[in-house]
């Protein structure tokens, strides 16, 4: 190699260098902003994540279905892996179920904005979510998705690249199917509600800016990692530019109007997901 061509390789390489530096520098100064938010401050702040408008009665819940393997089960599962599984077979089975039930299909964003609203999505509208962005989504919902063009939301850890996780252009490929919506599950999926705020706001924000600039646009939802949150996650998540934020199976199920704190419902195989939704249906509020 000559010495012009080394000479510009090195200089490359402490370009780039100097960019992570500077955008880690830009995402920490912004997480230390928020360290002296006061309590008064946060709970303030947090009243304005609640949707307006009366017609989103305390109890009323969205209908969003969670996910996070569709795949076999491995050897020896334990309790924890198969409450995780759903097979290929039941999950194309729950479709079918849905189309047939004259289910339509959004992504979340779309019912959330109905929500931001203080409106109800329609009655016909459900959710479908992926949590941590596991290679198997690529392998057997994708498929699915292009054969019946059904769309879904799918929540990726971003520090996660390749292996058991899907690689950065598969993400980009579901993205621009037009049939997945790509959200953050945060960088190392940490449990959020543990960590101090500007450590918080490090895994908001730098998923964010990670997933903003492979796809191009702005990254509207943050799913937290084991549904965990509290009162300084959610004024967090809105400092970091996000719009929505998704928790997961309470018990019982929180109600949708805190717009940073959306309740969703894991599944497991043998759910009968229509009953259920056809029960979400009979409940007053």
């Amino acid at each position: 190699m000559s010495k012009k061509i080394r000479g510009i390789s090195l200089l490359a390489f402490f370009l780039i260098i100097i960019g992570l530096v500077v955008v880690r520098s830009v995402t920490t100064s912004k997480a230390a902003e928020i360290k002296n938010l006061t309590s008064a401050e946060i709970d303030k702040a947090r009243q304005f994540n609640q949707a307006p408008g009366p017609a989103l009665a305390a109890g009323y819940f969205a209908p969003i279905l969670t996910f996070h393997h569709i795949a076999p089960l491995p050897p020896q599962a334990d309790k924890i892996e198969k409450n995780l599984h759903v097979l290929p077979a039941d999950f194309n089975n729950m479709l079918q179920a849905l189309i047939a039930g004259q289910y339509k299909l959004v992504f979340v964003s779309e019912l959330a904005d109905y929500l931001a609203r203080g409106e109800k999505p329609p009655r016909d509208w459900v959710a479908l979510s992926f949590d941590d962005g596991y290679e198997d989504f690529y392998t057997y919902v994708f498929p699915l998705l292009k054969q019946y063009n059904l769309k879904v939301s799918l929540y990726v850890i971003t520090e996660m690249n390749g292996g058991v996780y899907l690689t950065r252009s598969q993400i980009k490929e579901l993205d621009l199917s037009g049939l997945v919506e790509i959200g953050s599950h945060t960088v190392d999926h940490p449990v959020l509600a543990k960590l101090p705020p500007a450590k918080q706001m490090i895994e908001l924000l730098r998923s964010k800016e990670t997933l903003d600039a492979l796809l191009g646009k702005p990254t509207k939802i943050i799913c937290y990692p084991y549904g965990a949150y509290d009162k300084t996650t959610e004024v967090l998540a809105k400092q970091a530019g996000y719009q929505y934020g998704l928790t997961y199976n309470h018990r019982p199920l929180r109600d949708s109007r805190d717009l940073f704190a959306i309740d969703r419902v894991g599944v497991w195989s043998d759910m009968n997901v229509v009953k259920f939704l056809q029960g979400l249906s009979l409940r007053k509020p």
